[in-house]
C-alpha cells in the first residue's frame, strides 16, 4: 500500500579508487582502494545528513540519497564537493567520483522508497566522468528558479534526441564543461561554457572511455530500503551560549593505515575493538558492530556531561575497519599523551589504541576517558 508520493531530488555518486601505488602484493592494493571508498562514502553520508537527506541505498562503490527539493539537494552536493576536494590535499585520498542528479515523484511504502527517478539518476552518473555532475532537465529547471552562487553555472550537455533526453551539467568555480572527454591542454571552445539559454555542441557528449560495469547501471527491480544511519545531533539541549575556550587544531581524517599483511583475513573476520568506559568495558565484533555513546536514555554508554550530546558519537566496525564517527554540536578530543585533536562531526578510522573524549578538549571531556583498541 502506498502512503504517500513525494516530489523529491535524487542524488546517486558512483566512485572509484584509484591505484593505490606501486605494491607487488594484490591483496594489499585491493585492501587499501576499499579503505579508500570506505572513507570517502563516510564522507558522503555525513554530507548527506547534515542536508535533511536519506541515504535509501548503499552499494559497494556508491550510494542513492533522496532530498526534500532541489535546493537542499545542490547544497548537499556543494558541501560533498567540498569535503572530497578536502580530502585529497589532507589525505591523498585521490578516489574519483561522479553524480547523477535527478527531480522526481517518489513513493514511499512503509518506509521503503521506489519510483522510476531512482533509475535515472544511476543513468546519468553512469553518463559522467570523472568528478561531474549531470542533472536531468527537471532538476535544471527547478534549480533555475532558485538563486544560484554565483560561482555556480548549468551549462547543456547533451540536447533531447529520440534516444535520449535533455541532460545539463553543473559546473563549479573555474571548471569548465568537459563531458566525457579527456582532460586537453588546447582551449576550451567557447561552446562548452554557454550559458543556460544557449546548448552546447554535441561534441561534448563523447561516451566514456572506460566501460561502466553492470551494477552501476542495473535498475533497480524492487524498492530500496532506508539503511541504517546515524542519527542527526540533537542541538536542542546544546543551544545556550557556551564560554570562549581554546581550542585545539581540527583533525584532518586520518589518513590510510598500512595494510597488515594478513589483510585478506582482516577483511573476512573483521577486527575487534574493546572499550574502557567509567570502569565498564565493552567489545564490538562482527556480531555487535555497533555501540553509540551520549547524554540520552535510547544511547548504549550513556555519559553526562555538559559539552555532550544527546546523541554525540558511535564506534562501528564497518567494510573490515574500526570507526569512530562524531556526529555531537561541540565535537571531541582525540588524547595523544599531552597532543589533542579536535574531531567535529567526523570520521576516524582507528589504529591500535587511544583515548577520545566527549568534548572539544581535555578540560571539557567528563572525567571519565574513553579508552579504546583496536585487535
Amino acid at each position: 500500500m502506498i502512503l504517500s508520493t513525494n516530489l523529491s531530488g535524487i542524488l546517486f555518486i558512483d566512485l572509484t579508487a584509484s591505484a593505490a601505488g606501486e605494491n607487488e602484493n594484490a591483496t594489499a592494493n585491493t585492501w587499501l582502494k576499499s579503505q579508500r571508498v570506505t572513507q570517502t562514502l563516510s564522507l558522503v553520508s555525513e554530507a548527506i545528513f547534515n542536508h535533511r537527506g536519506v541515504v535509501t541505498k548503499k552499494l559497494a562503490d556508491g550510494l542513492i540519497a533522496t532530498f526534500p527539493d532541489a535546493n537542499t539537494t545542490l547544497k548537499a552536493v556543494l558541501k560533498i564537493e567540498e569535503q572530497l576536494s578536502s580530502a585529497k590535499e589532507t589525505t591523498g585520498n585521490d578516489t574519483h567520483w561522479r553524480l547523477g542528479l535527478h527531480l522526481a515523484k517518489l513513493h514511499v511504502i512503509a518506509g521503503s522508497v521506489a519510483g522510476e527517478g531512482l533509475e535515472h539518476a544511476v543513468e546519468l552518473a553512469s553518463l559522467a566522468g570523472g568528478e561531474q555532475i549531470l542533472l536531468s532537465a527537471t532538476m535544471a529547471d527547478a534549480l533555475k528558479q532558485e538563486s544560484l552562487p554565483e560561482n555556480i553555472q548549468l551549462v547543456v550537455a547533451n540536447e533531447a534526441s529520440d534516444h535520449s533526453p535533455k541532460t545539463w551539467q553543473l559546473l563549479m568555480g573555474n571548471k569548465d564543461a568537459d563531458f566525457g572527454a579527456a582532460p586537453d591542454s588546447s582551449p576550451v571552445p567557447e561552446a562548452e561554457t554557454t550559458p543556460i539559454s544557449e546548448p552546447v555542441t554535441e561534441t561534448e557528449t563523447t561516451p566514456l572511455s572506460e566501460p561502466v560495469t553492470e551494477t552501476e547501471t542495473t535498475p533497480l527491480s524492487e524498492p530500496v530500503t532506508e539503511t541504517d544511519i546515524p542519527p542527526l545531533p540533537d542541538h536542542e539541549a546544546e543551544t545556550a551560549p557556551l564560554p570562549i575556550i581554546p581550542r585545539p587544531e581540527k583533525a584532518a581524517v586520518t589518513p590510510l593505515p598500512t595494510p597488515p599483511d594478513n589483510a585478506s583475513q582482516t577483511r573476512l573476520d573483521g577486527p575487534i575493538i574493546t572499550l574502557s568506559v567509567a570502569g565498564e568495558t565493552y567489545q564490538l565484533d562482527a556480531n555487535n558492530p555497533k555501540i553509540t555513546l551520549g547524554r540520552g536514555k535510547n544511547n548504549d554508554v550513556r555519559i553526562k556531561g555538559t559539552h555532550v550530546s544527546r546523541e554525540h558519537a558511535y564506534f562501528e566496525i564497518r567494510d573490515g575497519n574500526g570507526i569512530f564517527v562524531d556526529v555531537s554540536a561541540n565535537g571531541s578530543c582525540l588524547i595523544d599523551g599531552s597532543q589533542e585533536s579536535l574531531l567535529h562531526q567526523q570520521t576516524l578510522v582507528l589504529v591500535g589504541e587511544g583515548k577520545i573524549g566527549l568534548g572539544p578538549t581535555r578540560e571539557k571531556s567528563p572525567d571519565h576517558l574513553i579508552k579504546f583498541s583496536l585487535n
